[in-house]
């Protein structure tokens, strides 16, 4: 499971990384509003995917020290 997560975080700052250089690159205002748009939904994402990592392995130690 751990490769998977990190192959989606890797996945989401790749995102990042191409819609930022899509913002910097734009002319016009909207690209590059939409382009920031889309940078922060990929922080959220990452985010979120960490706590929820965080979540699984709190929940997975106490599973295992009841189990002990």
């Amino acid at each position: 499971m751990k490769i998977l997560d990190t192959v989606i975080i890797g996945i989401d700052i790749m995102l990042f990384v191409y819609f930022y250089n899509i913002g910097v690159n734009a002319t016009d205002m909207t690209t590059r509003l939409i382009a920031c748009a889309a940078m922060t939904f990929e922080v959220y994402f990452i985010r979120k995917h960490i706590k929820i990592m965080k979540k699984l392995n709190v929940a997975k130690n106490k599973n295992i020290t009841k189990d002990k």
